[in-house]
């Protein structure tokens, strides 16, 4: 049965405040480091078929709140800037078939 296990480190990063912010650099916000985990397993029925079930971002890891004024009163919680996205963790299940 294959499979794999994925570490993905996200370094701290940091964020202006765009273009609604003050020129001064005020607004400006550090978010932390981040360490993602995916995993898949793969069953091969045969030379044709086979199923794998994984997945990515298995702890359901969220960026930090976002933490801007602009952001805050548009309804933005999370960091729309984070290289992982915002959505969490999510779960599949692939069938293949060979022809």
């Amino acid at each position: 049965m294959p499979g794999f296990l994925r570490f993905n480190f996200y370094g701290g990063r940091g964020d202006s405040g765009g273009q609604l912010s003050p020129s001064d650099a005020s607004e400006a916000i550090n978010y932390g480091s981040e360490i993602l985990v995916d995993i898949e397993a793969r069953y091969d029925f045969n030379d044709n078929i086979s199923l794998s079930v994984g997945v990515d971002n298995l702890f359901d890891v969220e960026p930090d709140d976002d933490g801007h004024f602009v952001a805050e009163i548009l309804g933005v919680d999370k960091a729309l800037t984070s290289p992982f996205g915002v959505n969490g963790g999510f779960w599949y299940a692939r069938l293949v078939a060979e022809f």
